[in-house]
């Protein structure tokens, strides 16, 4: 009996599974029983599909981020998400004013991760970058030096695991601080889903396990009964109504 169990989320009067991120449903079949926390009776998959979940967030706290968007049913506790943003280095620096001396200086701000080092010539403005530097914001003018920024082409990606979500603020608690100076950028996470045959009725489910029957019976489809799970009795009684149904059908076809 091949089976799968994970946790997942559906709200009331939709068909929309969505499953945590470390579920792989690439082997789930159409037609796949699918039983929902305690549900007495299983729902039926009509297809599934790998999707990517990609929002802005804001800093909150060190370890708690605001969603820019209603969170929903999206995102699991326990989700391993990739949090990225930007970073940025000098291409360009001018002095205000002539400088006293010639030669190297080095430029740091707490906005910056690495500093800059310019290069300053006796009696001129210009200035040669010899370290652009990397920081998250863009000070204009920084002891009387004004530049300009250029964003880095990769975005800084680090993984983080979802603690806790507020749905009604749409903010996650995440399992570790935020890098130092960080204060907005985007999620990302590859899921599955999965819509039912029909919507779901029961109360929004958050984070729940379901058990999943993948197997079904060669000739007249059947769903196969797990060899665990909720309200077998009930699965059982639908099978024998079907087969009732199916053998008096051939019966009238043969006459007897």
């Amino acid at each position: 009996m091949k089976n799968i169990d994970t946790k997942i989320s559906i709200l009331n009067n939709t068909n929309r599974i969505i499953s945590s991120s470390a579920a792989d449903w690439a082997a789930l079949r159409q037609n796949s029983n699918i039983f929902i926390a305690n549900d007495k009776m299983p729902y039926t998959v009509a297809e599934s599909k790998p999707f990517f979940y990609i929002k802005s967030f804001s800093k909150v706290g060190d370890q708690v981020i605001k969603i820019e968007d209603s969170i929903k049913h999206n995102l699991l506790p326990n989700d391993v998400i990739d949090l990225s943003y930007k970073e940025y280095y000098v291409i360009e620096a001018t002095l205000l004013e002539d400088a006293d001396a010639s030669g190297e200086k080095t430029i740091n701000h707490n906005s910056f991760s690495e500093p800059i080092t310019i290069k300053t010539t006796k009696g001129s403005k210009n200035v040669e970058i010899l370290n652009g530097g990397k920081c998250l914001s863009r000070p204009e003018i920084i002891n009387d030096i004004k530049l300009n920024y250029v964003e880095f082409s990769d975005r800084k990606v680090i993984k983080y695991e979802v603690v806790q979500i507020n749905t009604n603020e749409s903010t996650l608690l995440l399992n570790k601080p935020l890098p130092k100076n960080v204060t907005e950028g985007k999620i990302s996470v590859q899921k599955w889903e999965a819509f039912l045959n029909s919507p779901y009725m029961g109360h929004d489910k958050i984070n729940v396990s379901c058990h999943i029957s993948r197997d079904r019976t060669p000739y007249l489809d059947l769903p196969m009964v797990p060899t665990f799970g909720p309200a077998q009795s009930a699965v059982i009684n639908e099978i024998v109504k079907k087969l009732d149904f199916e053998i008096q059908q051939i019966k009238n076809k043969v006459g007897l």
